[in-house]
């Protein structure tokens, strides 16, 4: 089990060793991978200030923890409050996407998917391999064409800030301030994973509203920012072009996160919402509709259209490199329902 203590020194060392990592140095292509992270999530933290009335939101800090794990955390101390990623899940989820547009049927409509040479069992096994916790290794399979290359890593880039901007959201919806959490002490810390330090006060329905509470502001703001501030994500693409990738990268995330879990019940979903459950339109949609119909340039009707053929896609890639897929396998209008369920009972 996980302490506070060790968590407030992850914390501190975040200030004088931003992109540290297990030899002492990151080398140029890991550092550039992190920066791009860092100014896309500083860039958005800002545009989306106004989703908010918080009032810690100008205080928040961000820095990069130097551990190979996947995990996130968002953190309060005093009148600070800070969001700590593991560097483990940026490249994780790099490595997701490298490895998937790295063999030629997997999202073919990227690029000149011709040119990929990968095997679909060199393929599987990169991206189901077991990863030494002290050794920073990423990038060993990747597209030979360069603009799937970049498409992956935009992808994977995509991924991490829904993570960030998640973390945001616990913030702004004033999770940390939870009466559960005072109890910790001063410093009040909702990590995305390992839970075991939360006191029994804090309920499993407790956790899984403020997630969904997280990914419906997230949403909220992504939709707007790809409204009007078209090549945000992706710089060579706007409009239905973008909201087609960013769900790509939205979906896949989830079915990545699923491949990480112990719990797929529909019957009991622990602290978070099933993976399926949050990348169903339905539970992505409450919030981020009001904000499309105030743009002409991204309507419902699209949103939907562009989902649906991104889930497509995505389930087409899961299935062509035989990635297990939990519970997504479980019956449509069953995961539908139980979203709709879930936000309902959230926001009333």
């Amino acid at each position: 089990m996980k302490t506070i203590p060790e968590y407030q020194e992850a914390i501190e060392s975040i200030e004088g060793q931003q992109f540290g990592d297990w030899s002492g140095e990151c080398d140029e292509i890991s550092l550039k991978a992190l920066q791009a992270v860092d100014q896309l999530f500083s860039l958005l933290l800002s545009a989306s200030a106004r989703h908010t009335e918080s009032p810690s939101y100008s205080n928040i800090a961000f820095g990069f923890v130097p551990k190979n794990e996947i995990n996130a955390y968002a953190f309060s101390q005093g009148r600070k409050e800070l969001i700590g990623c593991y560097t483990g899940l940026v490249f994780r989820l790099y490595d997701l996407f490298l490895g998937l547009l790295s063999v030629s049927n997997c999202f073919p409509e990227f690029g000149i998917s011709s040119k990929e040479s990968t095997s679909l069992i060199e393929a599987k096994e990169y991206l189901l391999r077991e990863h030494d916790p002290t050794v920073l290794r990423w990038g060993q399979i990747r597209p030979n064409c360069e603009e799937r290359q970049r498409i992956a890593l935009d992808l994977g880039r995509a991924a991490v800030i829904f993570v960030l901007l998640h973390e945001v959201g616990h913030i702004t919806g004033g999770h940390l301030e939870h009466p559960a959490l005072h109890k910790l002490g001063a410093s009040r810390l909702l990590l995305e994973y390992d839970r075991t330090y939360l006191t029994s006060d804090l309920t499993d329905r407790d956790l899984r509203f403020m997630e969904v509470h997280a990914d419906t502001w997230v949403a909220r703001v992504c939709h707007e920012t790809i409204s009007v501030a078209p090549g945000t994500f992706f710089p060579y693409a706007s409009g239905e072009a973008e909201l087609f990738l960013w769900h790509v990268a939205v979906i896949a995330l989830f079915r990545f996160l699923d491949l990480h879990s112990s719990n797929c019940s529909l019957d009991d979903m622990g602290s978070h919402p099933l993976a399926s459950l949050r990348a169903n339109p339905v539970y992505l949609g409450p919030l981020a509709f009001d904000k499309l119909k105030e743009h002409r340039e991204i309507q419902p009707e699209e949103y939907m259209r562009t989902y649906h053929q991104a889930q497509f896609n995505v389930t087409q890639a899961w299935n062509v490199v035989a990635l297990p897929s939990f519970s997504f396998a479980l019956d449509e209008d069953l995961v539908t329902d139980a979203s709709a369920k879930l936000v309902t009972e959230f926001w009333g």
